[in-house]
């Protein structure tokens, strides 16, 4: 299993609202970190996409607004070479998808309102059950197809 192409970090939502906005009681959600497996690609034999999505909020709790709402993702484009995927794999793949995100958000965070929030890598262990969780799923979705 190799990585063939790490295609750039997709904003696909960059809200961020006008300072007095931010006055009020704030409540900042972690960063959720999502990961999607597709079926092999009919173009390109025995090459997959891995999907990792990234949603960071901030609501205003007086107003009741989001002040803040970010949703993003990285994409990478996997030779399988025929084998499964793994934990290891998938939590590299979340690693450097993170690390790119991180690198975007602490950059256009600077010197705005919310520049005291930055964010952190997050200990990648607390994804190794749903990573597992994720190669289960799409092996019966591959076995399923591969039965019809």
């Amino acid at each position: 299993m190799e990585i063939k192409h790490k295609y750039p970090i997709n904003l696909q939502k960059w809200e961020h609202l006008s300072t007095d906005q931010f006055i009020g009681r704030l409540a900042e959600s972690d960063l959720h970190i999502e990961l999607g497996l597709t079926p092999q690609d009919p173009k390109l034999l025995d090459h997959y996409y891995i999907n990792v999505s990234f949603e960071k909020t901030i609501m205003n709790e007086t107003t009741n607004m989001k002040v803040l709402d970010i949703f993003a993702n990285k994409t990478f484009l996997i030779e399988n070479k025929n084998k499964k995927y793994t934990v290891e794999f998938l939590l590299d793949c979340i690693k450097i998808a993170e690390k790119s995100f991180l690198e975007i958000y602490n950059t256009r965070i600077k010197n705005t309102t919310i520049q005291y929030h930055t964010l952190s890598p997050k200990d990648l262990n607390i994804f190794k059950k749903y990573a597992q969780k994720c190669i289960d799923t799409w092996e019966k979705a591959i076995r399923d197809i591969t039965l019809n």
